[in-house]
């Protein structure tokens, strides 16, 4: 079975500050990029056939410090992109809350997608990344590797729609932490792919960052 491991960016300022992120392009801080650093050597271990990672420049960051240890080159998918949080980007939980409470409560109570703030469906995020994660293990060895570089939402509902689940009612899977990574395998059993394992950091400490909500 080929295996695919889904390493979310470090840490950002943002991420410090409890700032919703989305499209907008945040590079790593200090501390990201010596997550990055110091979990590239595992990830490294794995011994990847690509590396592929979404445009933004945190991801890119986090790509580069695997690239640098493997000796392969970093492509892009633009499908592995952050979800779009509209006009809530760069605002702290406790902003929207007061601002938009009914949204808030839709969007972190209900795992729905609410009206008016332009924030891309949970179902196109994971159909998107999930023909992402098909694409790079396409035509692969059984024990080669993929490693794909992007962020929480993306790989959370991707990794869901890979599943055979229903982002926009499911959300079983923690959302991924600073520098943290899964693991899927795919095989000939439904759904195809099968989670080995999930937020797994360097250390329990270096994925935390300040909880938004």
């Amino acid at each position: 079975m080929a295996k695919l491991v889904v390493w979310r960016h470090g840490q950002t300022d943002y991420n410090l500050q409890g700032r919703v992120q989305g499209v907008t392009d945040i590079s790593l801080n200090a501390a990201g990029l010596a997550q990055a650093e110091a979990a590239a050597p595992i990830i490294a271990a794995y011994k990847p056939v690509k590396i592929i990672a979404s445009p933004l420049e945190r991801a890119q960051q986090t790509a580069q410090a695997l690239a640098k240890l493997s000796g392969g080159k970093v492509a892009s998918d633009e499908r592995l992109i952050e979800r779009s949080f509209g006009i809530w980007e760069g605002l702290t939980g406790k902003e929207i809350k007061a601002d938009w409470p009914q949204e808030f409560k839709q969007w972190r109570g209900e795992c729905a997608t609410p009206g008016g703030i332009g924030m891309e469906e949970r179902d196109a995020v994971g159909q998107r990344s999930a023909a992402a994660m098909r694409d790079a293990v396409e035509g692969l060895g059984t024990d080669d590797t993929v490693v794909l570089v992007a962020h929480s939402a993306v790989l959370t509902m991707g990794a869901t729609c890979l599943l055979g689940l229903d982002p926009n009612s499911w959300s079983g899977l923690l959302s991924l932490g600073n520098c943290a990574w899964g693991v899927l395998h795919n095989g000939l059993r439904p759904p195809g792919w099968a989670i080995r394992q999930w937020n797994v950091s360097v250390t329990d400490s270096s994925n935390a960052t300040p909880a938004i909500w």
